[in-house]
């Protein structure tokens, strides 16, 4: 790749990476509808000023960044235009469907990725295993206060919004197992916070329990949440966790393919 019509300093393979990479960390300097300064972005990006200036130049001469003021800079139209179309929704669906086929196959278990949306669980991916029932379908919505996928995905939600959640109203039970009581439901989200894990052991419909696992993205945000879903009277938690290791391998592949590898 060349600069202006020049190669890198560096040179071949290992120059051209280096270079590739530097344009991915400016583009990233800049995501989210952020304008920064050329210093602001050298300072992000670990690099020169004189560095990022050359590179700035081609990418806004490509479309990829615009100067919205004389030094300042924000993703450009080339940059919106390469995901015109596609949804984040039909990323993680994507992403997300060849895996939970696998993870099905392997725990025997129905295998769901949601995401939070609306005060619902929104189930972008579903697989189904046996002839066991489950009352979610994708793009079906299901409260969120009673399954794994719901209670992991509220669990990651900032104080505020949690707050504002759980100040809605009254929990419907499902079933005799459906957590109602605002304070228990609130003692369990902490436990799920720090073991990363969460369950649903008949709480949405009986003889139906499940775990779930986060699934974060690059800054450890939880963007969505999977799960595996066992049919069956009385099993309890000590049936799920060792589905667990299976689960978060599942998430750590989803996550690389969406994300890239750490």
């Amino acid at each position: 790749m060349k600069i202006n019509g020049q190669l890198p300093p560096d040179g071949g393979a290992q120059g051209s990476t280096r270079l590739v990479d530097r344009m991915l960390d400016i583009l990233e300097a800049v995501r989210g509808g952020a304008i920064c300064s050329m210093p602001e972005i050298a300072e992000r990006c670990g690099l020169p000023v004189a560095t990022v200036h050359r590179l700035i130049q081609s990418l806004a001469a490509r479309g990829y960044l615009v100067a919205y003021r004389r030094g300042a800079f924000g993703l450009g139209p080339a940059a919106l235009a390469l995901g015109a179309g596609l949804s984040l929704h039909e990323m993680l669906h994507r992403a997300s469907l060849d895996e939970l086929k696998a993870l099905s196959r392997r725990c025997k278990a129905h295998a769901h990725l949601g995401i939070f949306e609306n005060d619902m669980v929104t189930y972008l991916t579903k697989v189904r295993y046996g002839r066991g029932r489950t009352p979610s379908s994708e793009g079906a919505q299901l409260e969120a206060y009673c399954s794994g996928i719901g209670k992991m995905l509220l669990a990651d939600l900032e104080p505020a919004e949690l707050d504002r959640y759980m100040g809605q109203g009254a929990f419907v039970p499902l079933t005799a197992n459906t957590i109602t009581d605002p304070a228990v439901l609130l003692a369990q989200l902490d436990r799920i916070r720090v073991q990363g894990w969460a369950t649903d052991v008949e709480e949405v419909m009986p003889n139906l329990s499940c775990i779930a696992v986060p699934l974060r993205d690059r800054d450890g945000r939880g963007i969505a949440a999977l799960s595996v879903s066992f049919s069956g009277a009385g099993i309890g938690e000590d049936a799920l966790t060792p589905a667990l290791p299976e689960l978060r391998a599942a998430g750590a592949r989803i996550a690389a393919r969406l994300f890239g590898a750490e």
